[in-house]
C-alpha cells in the first residue's frame, strides 16, 4: 500500500508541476513534509542539498531520495517512475503534434503562462527554504557570494558549487 501511495503522490507532482527542477520542490515539500509526514522540514532541506550535488535533475533526485527515505530502494524507484512518467508521456505527445502547433498563437500564450507559473514556483522555493538554509551572517554571506559568482557568468557553475561546498565545510 505504501508503494502505491508513493507512486500516486509523485505521479501527481509530475503531472501538475511545470518548469521542472526547482519549480517542483514546493510541491514535493508540501506532499512529503506537510501532507504525508515522510520527513521533517530539516530532513527535506538536507535532501535538497544532497539532490543538488548528485548528478541529474534536482527534482528527480529529490523525489528518488524521498521515496528511498520512505520505503527503501523500491520506494525510490517507484517515486522516480511516478515523477517522470507524466513528463515522458507529455513529451511523447508533443513530439507527435509539435509541427502542427508550432506557429499557433494560443500555443505560444500557453507556453508563456507556463513560464510565469514556473518562475513563481521557483520563488516560492526560495521563500520556503530561506529560513532553514540561511541561519546567520556567515550563511547569508556564502549565499550572496555564490549567487553573485553564478550571475557573473565568468565562472563555471560546477566550480562555484564545489568552492561553495568547501567554504561551507570550513565556515560551519
Amino acid at each position: 500500500m505504501t508503494l502505491w501511495i508513493i507512486f500516486k503522490t509523485f505521479l501527481q507532482i509530475g503531472l501538475f508541476s511545470f518548469g521542472g527542477g526547482m519549480a517542483m520542490l514546493p510541491l514535493i515539500q508540501a506532499q512529503v513534509v506537510d501532507t504525508h509526514g515522510w520527513m521533517s522540514a530539516v530532513e527535506f532541506i538536507d535532501t535538497i542539498g544532497l539532490a543538488q550535488v548528485t548528478p541529474g535533475p534536482i527534482a528527480l533526485n529529490a523525489a528518488t531520495l524521498a521515496g528511498y527515505r520512505t520505503a527503501g530502494v523500491l520506494g525510490g524507484a517507484v517515486a522516480t517512475l511516478g515523477v517522470v512518467l507524466p513528463a515522458f508521456l507529455i513529451s511523447l505527445l508533443l513530439a507527435v503534434f509539435m509541427g502542427k502547433v508550432q506557429g499557433n498563437r494560443t500555443y505560444r500564450r500557453m507556453l508563456d503562462l507556463i513560464q510565469t507559473v514556473a518562475t513563481a514556483l521557483i520563488l516560492s522555493t526560495l521563500i520556503i527554504l530561506w529560513p532553514g538554509a540561511v541561519t546567520g551572517v556567515r550563511s547569508f554571506l556564502l549565499f550572496a557570494v555564490t549567487f553573485g559568482l553564478l550571475n557573473l557568468e565568468r565562472f563555471s557553475p560546477a566550480l562555484v558549487m564545489v568552492a561553495s561546498g568547501i567554504a561551507g565545510i570550513f565556515l560551519f
